[in-house]
């Protein structure tokens, strides 16, 4: 297998499907950047970009899948975009027994 040299490029575009239970349908949420950045990323990085964001529901084990796009900065592919696909993965918390529950606020949770 070949592998690609590595090029500068930044994050344009997110796009992410919510699916919030069984049977639910599924609700698509798509924007420019990620909350408000246009992160550029690079080989040789000092410092990794890293973002929080949240997602309201009242399901435990929800899923969410989606992509996120990019444009190169340089090199043979220049401004050509590629998307990066993000795998399904389950929305749920690390505690278990009768204390795992759903926040009603996040941001006025006295732990917060």
């Amino acid at each position: 297998m070949e592998t690609e040299e590595f090029y500068k490029c930044q994050l344009t575009k997110r796009h992410w499907e919510i699916e919030r239970g069984e049977g639910q349908s599924v609700q698509v949420i798509e924007g420019e950047g990620v909350v408000g950045y246009y992160p550029t990323i690079e080989k040789g990085m000092n410092q990794p970009f890293i973002y929080e964001s949240c997602s309201p529901t009242q399901h435990l084990g929800s899923k969410m899948s989606g992509w996120f796009e990019f444009r190169y900065l340089e090199g043979p592919k220049k401004n050509q975009r590629f998307k990066a696909m993000i795998k399904p993965f389950t929305l749920g918390l690390q505690c278990e027994g009768p204390h795992a529950r759903l926040l009603d606020d996040p941001t006025f949770d006295q732990w917060m």
